[in-house]
């Protein structure tokens, strides 16, 4: 992790625009469960964190909580402790101009286990504190950063993980923000096709103003990271012809090279290139979708590698992926790296 005093500095300078005298809140969860030989790498990029803070003559005020002391927690502290407001914090939020946050679990609370959801008793004490950042429009940025308990969730190698994700982090944001105003401008209200691996999909982008991401703290109150996309809404009725995605992320699986044929924003078949278990019940749930649906393009040129992760791979500059909605509000990715989308 050799790169990271240049990552910390894109994220206090270039993203918080962090200033003299500000106060930041750098916290973060330290993966110490038993036999965990990476329990310290948040401790890293903590660190440097601070160390960039501190060089703009800012303060960082940082903040650190354990697995371990999560786990006593539920198990030691009654539960009319865990309902009490600290009061004390809100006092002093009104003091604090940013906060950074390293971790993932309150990004994806999909992803979470039954144990964790009982921590939601806890946090429900946070809710004015919550309330009250983004009320008094305190700079917010997430740090997506993985650790081995995602990993083991996803089933991919956590290093490889962690590595593409770095790289993605140490991106020029200002090549995200060019890229981020071509393509809206481009493509905004425009009749495309999308041409994936032979196959070709047309479709209608409405014409109301794209969501672009690309670490722009002033147009987004709250950013995470790694970040690096535009996305528009689609006239659902208007997708005709055949989509190969190269990865579909659905709840806690993905799925490996799928053709799917639109009529009219309807779905009428599914091809799998690989008999799984849960096949059925991805085509069933995008059968069955809410006619809601968008695209988005990557622009984050960092890393080109898929991780099988959607929160990253969505951001690989040049993929093209569709988001659309399970009967009961579930995201289901569809995705392509090669895709090419062209005006008619």
């Amino acid at each position: 992790m050799n790169n990271l005093s240049q990552i910390a500095f894109k994220i206090v300078n270039n993203i918080l625009e962090i200033h003299e005298k500000n106060i930041v809140s750098v916290s973060g969860e330290i993966h110490n469960s038993q036999n965990n030989v990476f329990s310290l790498n948040e401790i890293a990029i903590l660190e440097e964190l601070s160390l960039a803070i501190r060089k703009k003559k800012a303060f960082p005020f940082i903040e650190i909580s354990t697995e371990r002391l999560k786990e006593r927690f539920l198990s030691e502290i009654p539960e009319d402790v865990m309902h009490l407001k600290p009061e004390y914090y809100l006092k002093w939020l009104d003091d604090l101009d940013a906060f950074i946050e390293i971790g993932w679990k309150n990004i994806n609370q999909n992803f979470v286990d039954d144990t964790y959801s009982k921590l939601q008793k806890m946090e429900q004490s946070l809710e004015d504190i919550w309330a009250k950042i983004i009320e008094q429009q305190k700079k917010f940025v997430f740090l997506n950063f993985p650790s081995p308990e995602l990993a083991t969730i996803l089933d991919i190698n956590y290093e490889n993980l962690l590595s593409h994700y770095l790289k993605m982090l140490d991106s020029d944001y200002k090549v995200m923000y060019n890229k981020a105003d071509d393509l809206t401008q481009a493509l905004r209200g425009k009749i495309n096709t999308i041409f994936t691996k032979e196959n070709t999909l047309s479709l209608f982008i409405k014409n109301i103003p794209p969501k672009a991401y690309y670490g722009n703290i002033q147009s987004n109150q709250i950013v995470i990271l790694p970040t690096g996309k535009i996305e528009m809404e689609v006239e659902r009725s208007s997708l005709n012809g055949i989509y190969f995605a190269e990865k579909i992320y659905y709840k806690k699986n993905y799925y490996n090279s799928v053709k799917i044929l639109f009529e009219d924003g309807d779905i009428r078949y599914l091809t799998f290139s690989e008999e799984k278990k849960g096949n059925f019940i991805l085509e069933n749930a995008l059968m069955n979708s809410k006619m809601f649906c968008s695209i988005s393009i990557g622009l984050n040129s960092g890393n080109r590698t898929l991780t099988n992760y959607y929160s990253y791979d969505r951001c690989i500059d040049k993929s093209v992926s569709f988001k659309f909605f399970d009967a009961n509000e579930e995201p289901i990715l569809v995705l392509n790296r090669q895709a090419i989308v062209k005006n008619i």
